[in-house]
């Protein structure tokens, strides 16, 4: 055996590298904690009983009636503009 490899051969690797921090280990899976489970749960339990009281304030969509009362009423406005002496003029002057 050569003089090189009898001084390869009494190194010691775990002096010259640190195994501990030569890498991390690696999770498998991200699990949460049961502190995390219990938040998460209290968080959508939140968020549930706020929706509910939206919901509950939401005011109840209006009857169309009183749009389409507001619709009949501006065709009619309309109609009277339409017909008035002003806009006959001005249609006429505009040919």
């Amino acid at each position: 055996m050569s003089r090189q490899q009898k001084h390869r051969g009494e190194v010691d690797l775990g002096a010259m590298t640190d195994f501990s921090t030569l890498h991390a280990p690696i999770a498998l899976r991200d699990d949460p904690t049961k502190e995390e489970t219990a938040q998460q749960v209290t968080l959508m339990a939140d968020l549930l009983a706020s929706l509910e009281t939206a919901a509950d304030l939401a005011e109840e969509p209006k009857s169309g009636a009183a749009g389409f009362a507001m619709i009949d009423a501006a065709r009619g406005e309309f109609r009277q503009l339409a017909n008035s002496e002003t806009v006959s003029t001005a249609a006429r002057s505009s040919r």
